[in-house]
């Protein structure tokens, strides 16, 4: 894992109902993190008011490690090469207006200046700062429009979302008379072209090495994604493994066996690697660079971590996939005890589905894990057919219906006595069922144990609504079988 983000709805809005703050769970998140900087902690979405009561604190966290940023080194922070602090230079801070009467019918609490407040902290930090802006706000005048450009020119973001008014249902502001569509398409363009017009945000990392924790596939699926500390969208190209040489001189070792240097014998990157990583192009909205140190190899981290999951021993004291714990629960519980809620009651009905047509069932073997065989039908017990008649059918369709039963009944088995209307009763419990016998129990209960599966499964939707499945239409189909 190389990113953990910490994420809400306001991210700066922690602690305020627990007598607590922002900074001090960031510092409680990176007291647990691994010391050597692998997994990296990015801080979520804050509105500028909750956090202008701790600007200084928790600009000191996003700024930990600076020396990593002015000495233009591997990313070193401390004597190991891990960053000082785990954290991402990165601040996602939305201002939505550069106009205080636009933020005023938003109801937004607070001001262009707030935002500037923080936007000061995060760039005194050395950090990223992001932030969103709405564009066709009802009331929003072409003046707010252009004050709205003014700001993204002064902070210069290197991250910015922009995005039209959407009236949401039953919010004031979707009763409210709103701009031309066609003058907000124009504001809509001048923002944008504002934002794509902040060339150079990355032009400083050209020619600098910088630590990178790659994450990700890009959109073309050939380049593969990481970020700086600065969080910096960094392409790299794929390592090609070509044996234990090729992997050497990935890492930079065996140059002198290559002839070159370690950044000329490295072949690129892997999912999960942690790099340094010399930056060779800025574009608006990411740069590209070599790999010329493999700190950590992400496959080996993954190989490493499937050995330990293997032998049992996952993370959290066990308690992790193929933990111990994980094991005593299985044998105490079987897969039930990892086995999500809905798929246990489906399993559960279809169980019961399948006892239940066992137990329909005219003969049972007799053995010592078979229940006892059903006594003899008599007048005084009517025909199974017969008895399971359904509420509201007369006695001439019942009747009807046992016919057809009789129809389809089998030659009665040697030993066995004919009943009323001819039916083949069960045998005495002391002979033994014939082979034909045994093929069409096996049959039957097959067919049963495959339709309550199939039932049990289609009305999975309907048990988690906490409705009730009829089981009448499984009653027809089955006794036609049985």
């Amino acid at each position: 894992m190389r990113e953990v983000w910490l994420s809400s709805e306001d991210t700066g809005a922690y602690g305020r109902d627990l007598g607590t703050d922002l900074p001090t769970l960031l510092r409680a998140l990176v007291a647990v993190l691994p010391r050597d900087g692998r997994t990296m902690l990015r801080v979520g979405m804050t509105n500028p008011p909750y956090v202008l009561s701790h600007l200084a604190e928790l600009g000191e966290l996003l700024g930990g490690g600076r020396e990593e940023r002015e000495g233009g080194g591997g990313g070193s922070g401390d004597s190991q090469g891990a960053p000082l602090l785990p954290i991402f230079r990165f601040l996602h801070v939305p201002v939505q207006s550069g106009s205080d009467a636009v933020l005023g019918r938003m109801r937004r609490e607070y001001s262009v200046a707030d935002f500037e407040a923080v936007a000061a902290a995060v760039h005194a930090a050395g950090a990223t700062l992001a932030t969103d802006v709405i564009v066709g706000f009802p009331g929003e005048t072409a003046d707010d429009a252009r004050a709205t450009v003014d700001l993204l020119n002064k902070w210069r973001p290197r991250a910015t979302h922009v995005s039209k008014f959407y009236p949401r249902p039953g919010t004031p502001a979707a009763r409210w008379e709103r701009p031309p569509a066609r003058e907000v398409a124009a504001r809509s363009r001048a923002v944008a072209a504002a934002v794509d017009g902040l060339a150079g945000a990355w032009d400083h990392l050209v020619g600098a090495v910088r630590r990178v924790w790659v994450v990700d596939v890009a959109a073309d699926g050939e380049r593969l994604v990481g970020h700086t500390r600065d969080y910096a969208q960094v392409l790299l190209p794929r390592r090609r493994r070509e044996g234990r040489r090729g992997q050497d001189a990935a890492r930079g070792r065996g140059a002198e066996e290559e002839g070159g240097s370690a950044g000329e014998a490295c072949l690129g990157a892997s999912l999960g690697d942690v790099v340094d990583v010399e930056i060779t192009s800025a574009s608006r909205w990411s740069v590209r660079g070599r790999v010329v140190k493999i700190v950590l190899d992400g496959d080996e981290a993954t190989a490493e971590a499937l050995r330990r999951l293997e032998r049992g021993e996952g993370g959290g004291g066990g308690r992790g996939p193929g933990g111990k714990e994980e094991r005593r629960r299985a044998e105490r519980g079987g897969e039930e005890a990892v086995v999500p809620a809905p798929r246990r009651r489906a399993a559960a009905a279809a169980a019961a589905a399948a006892a239940a047509a066992a137990a329909a069932a005219p003969a049972a073997v007799s053995g010592p894990a078979s229940p006892p065989p059903p006594r003899p039908e008599t007048p005084e017990a009517p025909a199974a057919p017969r008895a399971r008649a359904r509420a509201g059918e007369g006695e001439e369709e019942a009747e009807q219906e046992g016919g057809r039963r009789e129809a389809r009944a089998p030659p009665p088995q040697s030993g066995s006595v004919r009943g009323p209307r001819g039916l083949a009763l069960s045998p005495p419990p002391s002979s033994l069922p014939s082979a034909s016998a045994l093929f069409r129990l096996f049959a039957i209960a097959a067919v049963a144990v495959s339709f309550a599966v199939a039932v049990a499964l289609r009305g999975r939707a309907a048990q988690e609504r906490g409705e009730i499945v009829v089981s009448a239409a499984a009653e027809e189909t089955l006794l036609p079988l049985l």
